[in-house]
């Protein structure tokens, strides 16, 4: 895992708070440059400030979490330092380099509020679960907590292949002889969650079991790809699925 180097600084300016990634700290596969951000670089710990990014944030870019297939991550993280006791981690998407002099003259300007009307809504959502949710911001966007979970469970289910192939056979059988895979893809997503609660439930955990629900997710959803002979549409149709099941 590589770092940017300190002695290298960059600066930037958040163009996008919906690409902040309040809920880094809950993901324990996250390699945090050093130990101490975790416990920092997150809304619970802005709320003591009474802080949320916003639009037009300038900040140094100390640390980049390079993507690592291996742990599931498939996108940069960069954490943003704002001040000595605020960083906030965002995605390539929400930031645009500057240089250190518009940094310079734009820093006393940085906006160290609390969060908006509409984004207080969003967190107290956010907040009826203890486990990671959706940070949907201001945009409709898949959130990147979605993004992160779904790319996790592609590469438990390549680690488990051998392991599945026979069920996933199943699967795809079962799919064809009832012509699921034939249904509008909207009904078939609904019909993937409901299946998901039945055999999470079946399997003793908790309907908030992340990991039992994402992995039974990614196997109807995997095998459905399979039936259809796409498996690029893997991550659009996990996605839709998890939305679906924490969200309504």
């Amino acid at each position: 895992m590589n770092y940017l180097c300190s002695y290298y600084m960059q600066y930037a300016k958040i163009i996008d708070k919906g690409e902040c990634l309040s809920t880094l700290d809950r993901f324990p596969q996250i390699p945090w440059p050093e130990p101490r951000l975790r416990n920092i670089a997150n809304k619970t710990e802005w709320g003591k400030f009474n802080f949320y990014p916003s639009n037009g944030l300038v900040a140094e870019v100390p640390y980049v979490i390079n993507k690592d297939m291996s742990l599931g991550i498939d996108l940069d993280v960069y954490i943003l330092k704002i001040t000595d006791n605020l960083y906030v981690p965002m995605t390539a998407k929400g930031i645009k380099f500057i240089s250190e002099e518009e940094y310079l003259r734009e820093k006393s300007n940085n906006n160290l509020g609390g969060m908006d009307e509409k984004q207080r809504k969003i967190n107290a959502f956010d907040d009826l679960f203890s486990m990671p949710k959706f940070d949907l911001n201001n945009h409709d966007e898949f959130s990147v907590d979605a993004h992160i979970y779904c790319n996790s469970t592609k590469y438990a289910l390549s680690k488990n292949a051998d392991n599945i192939r026979l069920q996933m056979d199943d699967m795809v059988e079962n799919y064809k002889a009832n012509q699921i895979h034939l249904y509008p893809l909207n009904e078939t997503t609904s019909l993937m969650v409901e299946w998901t609660k039945q055999a999470v439930a079946g399997s003793g955990w908790s309907p908030n079991d992340i990991d039992g629900v994402c992995w039974w997710i990614g196997l109807y959803v995997k095998g459905y790809c399979m039936a259809i002979g796409n498996e690029n549409k893997f991550d659009t149709i996990f996605k839709t699925v998890f939305t679906k099941y924490f969200r309504y």
